[in-house]
């Protein structure tokens, strides 16, 4: 099955989630998940991509700001191929998360697939970053743990 085009997207999104959803006049939508992330959902200039962006908490200048973007920096490096990738947004002084989602062969359910594993990955890192943490605790694992001699789990 072929991509359908963003608007049709968003009208099956809409319908799945049983919620009205209306593109801003850039054609770009919004999606506010639990008054707490703010999800950006656009098609990228060619139609191929569709991008999901949120900004996930403002990092004051320092040593925290530093160890969160080093932690970002092992999170991106962890899935193979990446899901969704951390940033900061200078600007903004922000961490940020995005993911690309190429068109080719999207559905609203593979939309919705990545959805959830996008609004899970935002909010354990909201979390995290809101109790004083520079990674969820499940970064920290990967980064230290050892392989196993027999690549047994």
């Amino acid at each position: 099955m072929n991509y359908i085009g963003f608007a049709d997207m968003v009208d099956q999104l809409a319908q799945a989630l049983e919620v009205e959803l209306i593109p801003d006049a850039n054609g770009a939508l919004q999606i506010i998940v639990d008054e707490t992330i703010a999800i950006q959902i656009e098609p990228d200039e060619t139609d191929e991509r569709i991008l999901l962006g949120s900004s996930l908490y403002e990092l004051p200048p320092g040593k925290y700001r530093a160890d969160v973007l080093k932690n970002a920096l092992i999170h991106n490096g962890l899935a193979q191929p990446p899901l969704e990738t951390l940033c900061y947004i200078e600007q903004k002084g922000t961490l940020a998360l995005f993911r690309y989602l190429p068109t080719k062969h999207l559905t609203v359910t593979k939309l919705l697939l990545a959805l959830s594993s996008f609004i899970t990955t935002a909010s354990e890192w909201i979390q995290a970053l809101e109790s004083g943490h520079s990674a969820p605790v499940k970064t920290y694992l990967a980064k230290d743990a050892k392989p196993s001699p027999f690549d047994l789990k």
